[in-house]
């Protein structure tokens, strides 16, 4: 696993790493556009909610996406 694919994971499932590492993460710091988006659908959740969302919420959000390439949709998956 990459480190983009862990600081994903863990700001899904480590609510004490969530908190300390999210306010200094940028989309700009995910090359992969899988990754990337993961990272938007987290950061518009906690703009809009102002919580954390977890893997069925954005699996979810993942779904009422369009715009996505096949590839990407899966690997966002």
């Amino acid at each position: 696993m990459n480190i983009e694919k862990t600081i994903l994971n863990n700001l899904l499932f480590k609510e004490t790493f969530n908190k300390k590492v999210f306010p200094f993460l940028k989309e700009e710091y995910f090359d992969n556009q899988a990754e990337k988006n993961v990272f938007c659908l987290i950061r518009n959740f906690v703009e809009k909610y102002g919580k954390f969302p977890n893997a069925k919420i954005i699996a979810l959000e993942l779904l009422k996406q369009q715009n996505l390439s096949e590839d990407v949709f899966q690997e966002s998956k």
